[in-house]
C-alpha cells in the first residue's frame, strides 16, 4: 500500500518540472537512404505531457503520398505514453545522389505544437534488420544556427545525411561551407522557403574514408536533422576492412548550434565543463564558438591518466575536431574563453575486445549548468535499459527514485570522475521496465537513456546488437561571461576576421533558478513522504 499512496503522489503535478528541452514548438524530421522495402521501416513521435490535465498536441506535415498537408490534433495526459505513429514513405524521401551537393527535397519537416509543455522522443526502427535509433527532439526555442556538424563513417552503400528546415514564418537564406580532412572546401548557398509543403534542403555525403564536417550559418533560424544511415563500425573500432555487410547501425540526431566569442570576456566559473565515460562512449566530436579574433580555439582535455595537469587541444574555427578516448576511462572537456559544443559518438563495445564498437548512437553532451533537478520522465523500449546518470559527488543514490521504488543497488555501477576537482560522478543504472519511467534525483543531474532497439530478439533479425541512446532533458546553457579583458584564444595569435553570426551566448544567467528550487522543493517533499510511508 503505501507504495501505491507514493507512487500517486508522484503523479502530482508539482512534480514534473519544465525543463528547457520540454516545450511546446518542435521540428523535426526523419532521414534515410534507399531502403528496399518501406514498409519495414517503423516511425513514430512519442509525446509526454509535462503537467497534469489534459494537453492538446497537433502534429503537422507534408503528405508525399497525397501531395497535401496534413493536420492531426490529440489529447494526451502525463501518466502515460502517447505514441504518434508515421508511415515512411509518407514522409521520407530517401533516394538522392551521394555528392555533397545541397539540394531541395520534399518537405520533410514534421511540425508539432502544444497548449502544455511536453517532451518529444523520435524513433525510427527497421522491424527486420534491427537497426535504428530514438533521438529526442529539443524545442526550436533551443535550436539554429550557426552549426558545425560531423558525422561518423557510413559503411559502403550507406550515406551521411543532413536535413537543413526552416520555420513556419521565415524565408532563410544562409550558406553551407565544407571542410574535408582539415582544409576548407565547397561553399555552398542556400535558400529555403517557410511555407509548409515547401522544398527544403538536404546534403547527402558519399561513403568514402575522407573525414568532413560542414559549417552551416543563416540570417534566420534553421533547424538540422541529420543521420548516418549505416556507421561503420569496423572503422570506428580501427579494422582496416568495411563492406556493404560488415557490421554497421543508424544513428541520429538534432545538433545544437554554436555561439560567437567577442575575445574580450571569459568565461566565469563553473566554465564550459563536459565530461563523459568510456562505459558507453566511443569518441566525442569537438566544435569551437565564432571567434572573432583568431582562427583557432583551444579546449582543456583531463581523463583518468592525466586529472590534474590536462592536455590542450587546438581546434580550427568552424570544423570539428574527433577526440578518441581510448584508453582513458573518464573524459573531460573545459573551456575558459567561450562555449565549446560536444558531441558523443556513443555505443557499446565488445566484452573482451573494448575497441570492437557494436553499434553506435549520437547525442549532445550539455555542461554542467544544464544540469536538470527534480523529475525526468522517459520511455523506454527494451526490459533491459540502462540510465547513465552524470551528477554531484555527493548525491546520494539510495534518494534516487524510479517509478517511485528505491534503486536497488546490485545494478547500480558507480564512476567516480577524478577531474573537475572531483566534484562529479557517473552512475550507471540497469533497470527492467518498458514505456514511461520516471527519475527523481534532489541534485543537478543529466540522465542518458541507452539500451537496445529490439525487446525480443528474433533469430532472423540481422543486426542484434543495435542500440539507441538519447538525452532525457537538459536546461539552456547558463554560463556567463567576466570581466572585460583582452585576450584571443592561445595568446596573441595571427589574429584573422571570422564569420560573422548573428547569435551569440548570453552574457546573463539564463533564469531557471525558480523551476530549479521548485523541482527540488517537490524531490525533497516527496522523499520525506516515502520515509515516512
Amino acid at each position: 500500500m503505501p507504495v501505491n499512496i507514493f507512487y500517486l503522489l508522484l503523479l502530482l503535478p508539482l512534480v514534473l518540472c519544465d525543463f528547457d528541452s520540454d516545450g511546446t514548438y518542435f521540428i523535426t524530421s526523419f532521414l534515410h537512404y534507399k531502403v528496399p522495402k518501406p514498409s519495414d521501416i517503423s516511425l513514430s513521435l512519442n509525446f509526454i505531457a509535462v503537467h497534469d490535465g489534459p494537453t492538446s498536441v497537433t502534429v503537422k506535415y507534408f503528405s508525399k503520398l497525397n501531395k497535401q498537408n496534413i493536420k492531426t490534433t490529440m489529447t494526451i495526459t502525463n501518466d502515460k505514453i502517447t505514441t504518434f505513429p508515421l508511415e515512411y514513405a509518407d514522409v521520407v524521401k530517401d533516394d538522392y545522389l551521394l555528392d555533397g551537393i545541397v539540394i531541395p527535397v520534399p518537405d520533410p519537416r514534421i511540425i508539432i505544437s502544444s497548449d502544455n509543455n511536453i517532451k518529444v522522443i523520435a524513433r525510427l526502427l527497421n522491424l527486420v534488420t534491427g537497426l535504428g535509433d530514438t533521438y529526442e527532439v529539443p524545442p526550436t526555442a533551443m535550436l539554429g544556427a550557426p552549426v558545425i556538424i560531423k558525422l561518423p563513417k557510413a559503411n559502403p552503400g550507406a550515406a551521411q545525411l543532413i536535413h537543413i528546415m526552416t520555420t513556419e514564418t521565415d524565408l532563410a537564406i544562409g550558406f553551407v561551407k565544407e571542410f574535408v580532412n582539415g582544409q576548407a572546401g565547397l561553399t555552398q548557398a542556400v535558400k529555403i522557403d517557410f511555407a509548409l509543403g515547401s522544398n527544403q534542403a538536404i546534403i547527402a555525403v558519399p561513403f568514402d574514408n575522407k573525414d568532413r564536417s560542414y559549417y552551416i550559418e543563416c540570417s534566420t533560424p534553421l533547424f538540422f536533422t541529420v543521420v548516418t544511415t549505416c556507421v561503420d563500425l569496423n572503422f570506428a573500432s580501427g579494422f582496416p576492412f568495411s563492406s556493404q555487410t560488415t557490421p554497421c547501425d543508424y544513428a541520429a540526431y538534432h545538433p545544437l548550434p554554436i555561439f560567437s566569442w567577442d575575445c574580450k570576456h571569459l568565461l566565469s566559473n563553473p566554465t564550459d565543463l563536459k565530461m563523459t565515460t568510456n562505459r558507453f562512449t566511443h569518441s566525442l566530436y569537438a566544435a569551437p564558438s565564432n571567434v572573432v579574433c583568431d582562427n583557432e580555439v583551444f579546449v582543456d582535455i583531463y581523463t583518468d591518466k592525466k586529472p590534474i595537469n590536462g592536455s590542450k587541444l587546438i581546434i580550427k574555427t568552424f570544423q570539428s575536431a574527433t577526440i578518441n578516448l581510448l584508453p582513458a576511462k573518464e573524459y573531460g572537456v573545459q573551456s575558459t574563453h567561450t562555449f565549446d559544443s560536444l558531441v558523443r559518438f556513443g555505443g557499446t563495445t565488445h566484452t573482451f575486445i573494448t575497441s570492437q564498437l557494436l553499434n553506435a548512437f549520437l547525442v549532445n553532451v550539455p555542461d554542467s549548468t544544464q544540469y536538470v533537478t527534480g523529475m525526468s520522465k522517459f520511455v523506454t523500449f527494451s526490459s533491459t535499459t540502462y540510465l547513465e546518470i552524470y551528477t554531484s559527488s555527493t548525491a546520494d543514490e539510495s534518494k534516487f527514485l524510479i517509478n517511485g521504488k528505491a534503486v536497488d543497488k546490485k545494478k547500480t555501477e558507480i564512476i567516480n570522475i577524478p577531474f573537475f576537482d572531483t566534484k562529479f560522478k557517473s552512475i550507471v543504472i540497469t533497470i527492467n521496465l518498458v514505456g514511461q519511467v520516471s527519475f527523481v534525483c534532489d541534485q543537478d543531474y543529466i540522465l542518458y537513456v541507452i539500451g537496445p532497439n529490439l525487446d525480443k530478439i528474433d533469430p532472423s533479425i540481422k543486426y542484434k546488437t543495435s542500440y539507441y541512446g538519447y538525452l532525457a532533458g537538459f536546461m539552456k546553457s547558463g554560463l556567463t561571461f567576466s570581466t572585460i579583458t583582452a585576450t584571443t584564444p592561445k595568446g596573441i595569435h595571427n589574429p584573422t576576421s571570422g564569420i560573422s553570426t548573428t547569435t551569440s551566448l548570453s552574457t546573463t544567467t539564463h533564469n531557471n533558478s525558480n523551476a530549479v528550487k521548485y523541482c527540488l522543493v517537490s524531490s525533497f517533499f516527496l522523499i520525506s513522504i516515502s520515509l515516512i510511508l
